[in-house]
């Protein structure tokens, strides 16, 4: 995977590719990572967040910062064309997901650090 990752001369979908396939198997390969110092522990904490995600939603990303502007974008979209008039129930629906992305960010800072992720939700607070 870290191999995948890193090589520039690999054909874009074949490094997309192989994303998928350590996220859809994170479990098996989380063991042998574990054991190998090739991947670096935020990497292999990404992985698995990524992993949950996919498990979740059925979401593949190549990284955690790239789901969470994904999921902030649409949530902003869908928030700003739910209507102040739609049910209660729509508007549970939006907030649960955004519950969802803010323990994502959570564990974003986790791995990557607090004042970034701080940061993050400052933005798009501001954008809300």
């Amino acid at each position: 995977l870290s191999h995948a990752e890193e090589s520039v001369s690999m054909p874009t979908r074949f490094r997309a590719a192989a994303m998928a396939s350590a996220v859809r198997n994170w479990s098996k390969i989380a063991e042998a990572a574990a054991a190998d110092d090739g991947l670096p522990a935020e990497r292999r904490a990404e992985l698995g967040v990524l992993s949950r995600i996919r498990n979740r939603d059925g979401h593949v990303c190549r990284s955690l910062e790239e789901y969470l502007h994904a999921a902030a974008d649409d949530l902003v979209h869908w928030e700003c064309s739910v209507g102040p008039s739609a049910p209660s129930k729509v508007w549970k629906q939006v907030e649960g997901a955004w519950d969802h992305w803010r323990l994502l960010l959570f564990e974003y800072g986790h791995i990557f650090g607090a004042a970034q992720a701080e940061a993050w939700r400052g933005g798009i607070a501001e954008r809300r």
